[in-house]
């Protein structure tokens, strides 16, 4: 009589392991892919960026040391990988420009290359807005919204949160104390123009900032105020990153100054502020001044807008 042979199949925690075990081999190779694609992107934007600084470097040799205004003077156009940003200030001493290349794919994989640093730099140019972005001055300083807190004004060089310095306001009667920087107010912002905001606040009592800006329309010259949709909470004896954003502006604006109010205080209370970074973008970046790494002043050193590489965050 024949003895058929005893199969045996896989049971189903097996299964189930074998199929765990496939999902983590293909997570682990998709990471894998992942990093090689984004390293391989990298490289090629920073390849782009510091053949296009190079050239734009070469331009002014030949070109009394003058910068192209723009890029087509130097044949540089954007592909469908490549996307280029290009600021330049040929008005001062020495002159300036920024040129920073990002993953068309992924902006955020960007690469600068400015007359300063000679190398590249992670980040994409930009420019910042604010005039005195460190808070440097008492007059750099602006009101906004309904300041009723009276105060005392000065500028604190033991506590800060970037630079050297900030603005220290001590209440002297109780109230609202917003916070501004001053901005341009002879610049044209055009309707459709994003705008985003950030500045360092540090009060002695627990609060809450609404951002803010004003300015005038351009149009008729009368009182422009925007950006009071976002509420940002600021606890007490602790610095608080306070951002703001308007996705379009609705129409043409001169801005005069930007931050937040809402702020209540008592007397006696104290509040910093510092490091204001005002962009027309669509997304925050870090905290960047003329002082800083690859940037530079567009005119008098903490008293102008300024440009240069910076991350997005």
């Amino acid at each position: 009589m024949k003895q058929w042979a005893k199969q045996s199949g896989f049971t189903i925690v097996e299964l189930l392991i074998v199929i765990v075990v496939i999902a983590i081999l293909a997570a682990i190779t998709i990471v894998a892919y992942t990093g090689i694609q984004e390293r391989a992107q990298t490289a090629s934007v920073q390849s782009a960026s510091s053949q296009a600084g190079k050239k734009i470097e070469a331009f002014a040799v030949t070109n009394v040391d003058t910068y192209p205004d723009t890029l087509s003077e130097v044949d540089i156009i954007d592909s469908s990988d490549l996307t280029y940003t290009y600021i330049v200030n040929n008005t001062t001493s020495p002159k300036n420009f920024c040129l920073s290349v990002a993953d068309a794919q992924n902006p955020a994989i960007s690469y600068s290359f400015t007359n300063s640093s000679g190398s590249t730099i992670e980040g994409e140019c930009v420019r910042n807005l604010a005039l005195d972005p460190d808070v440097t001055s008492t007059s750099s300083f602006q009101n906004i919204g309904n300041g009723s807190a009276d105060f005392t004004a000065s500028i604190d060089t033991t506590t800060y949160h970037d630079g050297a310095g900030s603005y220290r306001k001590l209440i002297t009667s109780a109230g609202q104390s917003p916070g501004a920087i001053k901005l341009d107010h002879t610049a044209t912002l055009n309707a459709g123009t994003p705008l985003s905001w950030s500045f360092w606040a540090r009060p002695t009592r627990g609060g809450s900032i609404v951002t803010y800006t004003e300015g005038n329309r351009v149009s008729n010259s009368t009182y422009f105020g925007s950006g009071g949709s976002s509420t940002v909470s600021t606890p007490a004896n602790q610095w608080t990153k306070v951002t703001g954003s308007i996705a379009s502006l609705s129409e043409s604006v001169r801005l005069s100054r930007v931050g937040g109010y809402s702020l209540q205080l008592q007397s006696g209370d104290r509040v910093w502020y510092d490091s204001y970074m005002v962009t027309a973008t669509t997304y925050q970046l870090e905290y960047r001044d003329g002082g800083s790494p690859g940037w530079a002043w567009d005119g008098p050193a903490n008293n102008s807008t300024s440009f240069g590489p910076s991350k997005r965050i």
